[in-house]
């Protein structure tokens, strides 16, 4: 018999972990013997007794089964506080709690079969018919159906990291990465070497320093845990805009790493008894088993999938559908049949995003998150409901903290989130102290762009969305936008009069919008289904080159740029432009430089030979011109440095490191630009953005 690391030889008596034996015999092998036969099953101290002191009269039941269970926990490496392997029963026995698989001899391998999974009934429906026909009082049935709806009591928080920095993953915009525990430890990803790199760490489950997961990635995405906690399910994000990547099996201990499968996905999650896998790729949904083989489509076209979730019975699979033109999320569920697809999502009274969510192991609440307007927040919803009323949600997290990503204790007597209040800095690099200082002291924004003669900048307010444009000293400050549209990288025409920018509102796509400088009404540029994205104005100020967005979650445009006439309002693409976005018009109108799709070259087109060509290669991001042609600006990912990058030949100089800073992350990434003159500008983030943990209790 197998579980995690352990194996049982029930010929030879004998136990291994990881192939080591472990001494245990006796009454104490007899017992694992007995629960290793019923996983999942209480079995009584009475049957425990009968089988192991079947004719001993003079023995202390009580002590020896005590003694018996504490070497096998020790053996095990189990406690009774957290029990990954024996749970204590009060007053009654004892169940082993992790999927078991026998292994015949000849190769054969076998489930051990546990209880049958609990089936979602109308039990409470039935019982209230039932009682409604033999008591003649349908109010006798709603007290009996009230008694049964579980209330969940909120208790103390704590906050259990204490370094600012940013946790919530590489998924998608508002789409966080879990925070996944063991029962001891709690491991999460923060950013680590470059802009969108995201490491592993992890922190003890009552708070304390962070550390270091050791692994061999450079950019992690985690997913998940094994039901027996001893490996976590790892993508392997090897380029900062890649969505879909390689899953692995990382042991929580030592060892190395083992891929899944062949197949390249940006979430999963393993069933709870731990022989099936599900795994979410593009549109798709599919199952297969624990190590990645033997995949089967379970549900496609419905919109981008993440955050898959196994009911507490491994009958059906919970998850966020995220859709690709408009980005709006929502939580849906289907059986392993393929059959019973539902929005789940759409029976609570409640706007906004709804992500994320997890089952409380009993099962009687769904927590998860919801995003709207400019905040983010936690709820929890019970499983069952009073007929004709309202479904009861119950908000978990306090005051003004944003919470994302909530993840249940392994005893569910906890929840944790991640809780963070948002706020930039804007600084400059001084070539003459050779260091970071504050620009534009006392707003908080994601981007900064100015007009020409550099008199005026321009900025969205952060995280409110609202766009604002005043002079470079803070004078004469106006506020362009308010609510409904979230205004991203803002930037003047040549001449000052209008302002660009791209934008996201409730349930539509990404698109470009004109506003002139002076105040009004934001005019919608280009109106199609399409996601647009990274405007950049013509010298002459009469045309705007744009590009899509292939970093959202489940996008089906393919990246291309293009160019809109603000005269005849024609979109024409780039030729050649087939995998690039992100342009930026160079001061003299000769050239664009563009991104390819996954960040790793920089690309060079000349209007006067129609030709494209390799500036630069490698991990960049943030291209911007100077006020010349001679050279371009980016990020080195990887280092994060700034390049001086030559036109002519493609040399790099490097400008300045920016790992001294705390940069800050708003939805976009990390933004860099350049001042008026030509300095270095970022963006230092000051938010507060922890991981806490909620006391709850189920009644």
């Amino acid at each position: 018999m197998r579980f995690g690391v352990f194996e049982v030889d029930l010929d030879t008596g004998e136990v291994r972990k990881a192939g080591i034996r472990q001494k245990l015999a006796g009454q104490p092998f007899q017992l694992l013997q007995a629960l290793l036969e019923r996983p999942g099953e209480i079995v009584t101290r009475d049957e425990l007794r009968q089988r192991i002191w079947p004719e001993n009269k003079f023995v202390d039941y009580d002590l020896a089964l005590k003694k018996a269970v504490n070497r096998v926990r020790e053996v095990l490496g189990d406690s009774v506080e957290s029990p990954r392997f024996i749970e204590t029963i009060p007053r009654r026995g004892y169940r082993f709690i992790l999927p078991v698989t026998l292994h015949e001899r000849n190769g054969y391998t076998l489930a051990v079969p546990g209880p049958p999974p609990a089936k979602r009934t109308r039990r409470a429906a039935s019982l209230l018919a039932v009682a409604g026909v033999a008591l003649g009082s349908s109010a006798f049935a709603l007290l009996w159906i009230s008694q049964q709806i579980p209330t969940l009591e909120v208790g103390q928080y704590a906050r259990l990291t204490n370094d600012g920095r940013d946790k919530s993953g590489n998924i998608s915009p508002g789409i966080p990465s879990p925070i996944i525990t063991d029962g001891v430890r709690l491991y999460f990803v923060e950013p680590t070497g470059g802009a969108g790199i995201s490491g592993l760490v992890q922190v003890s489950a009552a708070g304390g320093d962070i550390r270091p997961v050791p692994n061999p990635l450079l950019n992690v995405r985690l997913a998940g845990i094994s039901p027996d906690r001893t490996h976590l399910l790892v993508g392997d994000m090897a380029r900062p805009t890649a969505v879909e990547a390689p899953f692995y099996s990382l042991p929580t201990l030592g060892s190395s790493m083992q891929r899944l499968g062949d197949f390249q996905a940006h979430d999963a999650s393993w069933s709870p008894n731990g022989l099936r896998l599900s795994y979410a790729a593009g549109d798709s949904l599919f199952l297969a088993r624990q190590d990645g083989s033997s995949a089967k489509l379970l549900l496609s076209g419905r919109g981008a999938i993440s955050w898959p979730r196994w009911s507490p019975d491994g009958s059906y699979l919970r998850f966020t559908v995220t859709q690709p033109r408009t980005q709006d999320n929502s939580i849906w569920e289907i059986s392993l049949d393929g059959k019973h697809l539902r929005e789940v999502s759409g029976n609570w009274s409640l706007p906004g995003d709804k992500c994320c969510g997890s089952w409380m192991p009993d099962g009687k609440y769904f927590v998860f998150q919801n995003s709207y307007l400019d905040r983010s927040k936690i709820y929890a919803v019970p499983e069952r409901t009073l007929p004709f009323s309202k479904t009861g949600l119950l908000g978990l997290t306090p005051g003004p903290i944003w919470g994302s990503a909530p993840s249940p204790s392994t005893d569910g007597k906890k929840l944790f989130f991640i809780g963070w209040q948002p706020r930039t800095e804007p600084i400059r690099y001084d070539l003459g102290l050779k260091r970071f200082v504050p620009f534009l002291s006392g707003i908080s924004t994601d981007a900064l762009y100015f007009t020409r003669d550099g008199q005026w900048v321009a900025y969205t307010q952060y995280p409110e969305g609202s766009l604002w444009r005043s002079r470079v000293d803070g004078s004469q400050r106006m506020q362009l936008t308010s609510g409904g549209v979230y205004a991203f990288r803002p930037r003047w025409s040549p001449d000052g009069t209008n302002i660009v920018f791209f934008g996201t509102s409730p349930h539509h796509p990404w698109k470009l919008y004109l506003l002139p400088a002076k105040g009004g009404t934001p005019k919608q540029l280009i109106f199609d289904d399409a996601n647009e994205g990274d405007p950049t104005w013509s010298p002459d100020g009469k045309k705007i080159a744009f590009g899509r967005l292939p970093w959202l979650l489940g996008a089906s445009e393919q990246p291309f740029l293009y160019i809109v006439d603000l005269r005849s309002m024609q979109v024409t693409p780039v030729p050649g432009s087939q995998g690039l976005f992100s342009p930026r018009w160079s001061p003299s109108g000769r050239y664009l430089v563009a991104l390819n799709a996954d960040s790793t070259k920089l690309m060079l087109y000349d209007f006067e030979t129609s030709q494209w060509r390799q500036l630069a290669q490698g991990m960049l991001g943030n291209p911007e011109w100077p006020g010349m042609d001679a050279c371009v600006y980016a990020v080195d990912v990887q280092t994060m440095t700034i390049e001086r990058i030559r036109v002519s030949d493609g040399k790099r100089d490097p400008v300045v490191n920016l790992n001294s800073e705390r940069l800050a992350f708003t939805g976009l990434g990390p933004w860099t630009g350049l001042a008026p003159d030509d300095s270095v500008l970022a963006l230092r983030d000051l938010s507060v953005q922890e991981i806490y943990s909620v006391e709850l209790k189920t009644h």
